[in-house]
């Protein structure tokens, strides 16, 4: 974010050329992650269309996307995991 939004807040997201307006669901913080879909845990968690790790729990669309419910990987092994591996 790149501005503090509180919950209930519109935001408006850039994505590319495209712009995403949305109402924040948690109070999010300037610098940290929104979801900008629901991220089902075991699911690949993407930043900047690059894979860079896989879910520990669930999230909701529009609420804040901790880097805590990430299982983070090193960029070498982000594009090699597979489903028995998370």
């Amino acid at each position: 974010m790149l501005a503090t939004t509180r919950g209930g807040q519109i935001c408006t997201i850039q994505v590319g050329k495209k712009f995403i307006r949305m109402k924040a669901m948690d109070t999010v913080l300037l610098g940290h992650r929104i979801a900008l879909a629901k991220i089902e845990k075991n699911s690949d968690v993407y930043k900047y269309g690059e894979r860079i790790g896989i879910a520990t729990k669930n999230r909701k669309r529009s609420t804040r996307a901790y880097t805590t419910c990430i299982y983070m990987m090193s960029k070498a092994r982000a594009g090699e995991a597979t489903s028995h591996e998370r």
